[in-house]
């Protein structure tokens, strides 16, 4: 039969068995003494990081990928490439989405740790002086006690944690937002330099023909052409070439914040597809203000905060209750005794205590700091929604006005642009026109089509701004609704 002192030697080696960790990954990976801290260990690779989901707990990622496989670079350097494959390109391998979604997934592992109980105690007592007792000498005592908090107190801990981390996941949508807003402006930005170079240098060579006739016509001492005027000409083609050479190194800007943005290797060279399809836009800008809500990852931060809050307040207010303090006490006796009756039959007894929350200034306190959050994460999503909304009106404004401008340029002004410097050119071999008429529909035609081509790049960006401004693509505008309902 067990005796006493075995029975609680037993209950000592158990409580000694719980070692460092006490809850095995989500793999069922046995954690035990090899799994505690060393002292220097290397970063994890993608591979060895766990992704931990609370159980019956739904984690309301609204960003593009939560945990995506990093594309190779190899898929850039094919080619043009098109902006959709730069975009997943960059949200896998940017590291400041990187870096947010380990923080947010940091925040989530927060959710086990706050609805566990505290580690239970335990503690020996030697007496250095046997206490001698009518049973026998008193020669060490043995305690185990674990602290309960009152009802609902981890459940509230566990729910601060958890809207906590949805916060830093709406947070991470947010910043890939922001990442797929800057592949975009710089993609649009490279598009459009490429097509003015494209421009000036289709220019470069009928310019040159025009310094050849200049020349030809002053060689042959016509009297219209004089020596300033070859000057001027040459002078043209000089401007021409100057604008050609700013245009390269506003390229290469370009191209330094498009590698920035994907995270790509210093020296690779990017290209894009030569043809941009213009986005559509919506009709009415009230549907996009409709979607800010529905869509926007800060709106979402600012929700799960409001929630998170509402559980610090209801914390608070659970700690005006005491938590409770159970323990249980082995006392071991001896049997050689001073007393007459002493026998050796060690002791044992049980506890039961809690905290006294008499100082209610400090509770007060705490319930006054929670409600004031609560307030401060509801004026912060009022105060996001209508910068937001103000956002989207002036970016839509601006987008219409881009698409208007074109429209005037692509049927009606370009076109006659053409057709005056073709027949100027004409003109001015003929001897019809003067030097200056001919400078001034070139520059015009240049002018308009460099236009056309910033029109079409500040219509796209603007667009792309709305994107970041509204918190959806815009293929869920042109869509019945939010809930597929017309």
């Amino acid at each position: 039969m067990i005796d006493g002192r075995q029975t609680c030697l037993l209950v000592l080696a158990v409580v000694l068995c719980f070692g460092c960790a006490t809850m095995p990954p989500k793999d069922g990976h046995s954690v035990g003494q090899a799994d505690c801290p060393e002292p220097v260990r290397l970063p994890p690779t993608s591979a060895e990081l766990t992704t931990y989901s609370p159980g019956g707990a739904e984690t309301h990622l609204v960003a593009y990928h939560q945990d995506p496989t990093p594309v190779v670079s190899d898929a850039l350097s094919e080619g043009p490439t098109p902006l959709e494959q730069l975009v997943d390109y960059a949200v896998a391998n940017n590291p400041e989405i990187a870096a947010a979604r380990s923080r947010a997934q940091a925040l989530l592992w927060r959710v086990p740790q706050a609805q566990s109980l505290d580690d239970p105690m335990l503690s020996a007592t030697v007496f250095l002086e046997s206490i001698q007792t009518a049973a026998g000498p008193q020669d060490f005592m043995l305690s185990v006690s674990q602290k309960f908090p009152w009802f609902g107190k981890l459940t509230a801990r566990g729910e601060i944690a958890h809207h906590g981390a949805q916060v830093a996941f709406a947070e991470l949508a947010n910043v890939e937002l922001g990442v797929v807003e800057q592949v975009k402006l710089a993609y649009y930005e490279l598009y459009f330099v490429d097509q003015a170079i494209a421009i000036y240098r289709q220019l470069e060579p009928r310019i040159q023909d025009v310094i050849q006739s200049t020349q030809s016509r002053y060689d042959a001492t016509d009297p219209k052409v004089g020596m300033e005027t070859v000057l001027q000409a040459q002078v043209t083609l000089h401007k021409l070439q100057i604008t050609l050479a700013e245009l390269e190194q506003a390229r290469l800007k370009a191209v330094a914040r498009l590698a920035k943005a994907l995270h790509v290797q210093e020296g690779m060279r990017l290209a894009i597809q030569p043809q941009l399809d213009q986005t559509t836009l919506p009709q009415q800008v009230e549907s996009l203000v409709a979607m800010i809500e529905y869509c926007h990852p800060q709106l979402e931060a600012h929700r799960e905060a409001i929630v998170r809050d509402d559980w610090s307040i209801d914390l608070a207010n659970r700690n005006y209750w005491p938590d409770v303090n159970f323990g249980f006490n082995w006392n071991a006796m001896g049997s050689s005794g001073l007393s007459p009756v002493a026998n050796g039959d060690d002791a044992f007894s049980l506890m039961v205590g809690v905290n006294l929350p008499i100082y209610k200034a400090k509770r007060d306190a705490a319930v006054q700091e929670s409600h004031h959050r609560a307030w401060q994460s509801s004026q912060q999503y009022d105060a996001t929604r209508d910068t937001l909304r103000a956002q989207v009106e002036q970016l839509y404004a601006q987008a219409v006005e881009h698409d208007r401008v074109l429209q005037i340029l692509n049927d009606e002004i370009i076109r006659k642009a053409e057709q005056a410097f073709d027949i100027s050119i004409e003109a001015y071999r003929m001897n019809r026109i003067g030097f200056q008429q001919l400078i001034d529909n070139y520059e015009n035609l240049l002018r308009f089509q460099v236009d056309r081509y910033l029109r079409t790049t500040r219509r796209e960006q603007a667009i792309a701004q709305l994107e970041r401004a509204v918190g959806c693509a815009v293929a869920e505008w042109n869509a019945n609704g939010p809930d597929g309902q017309p």
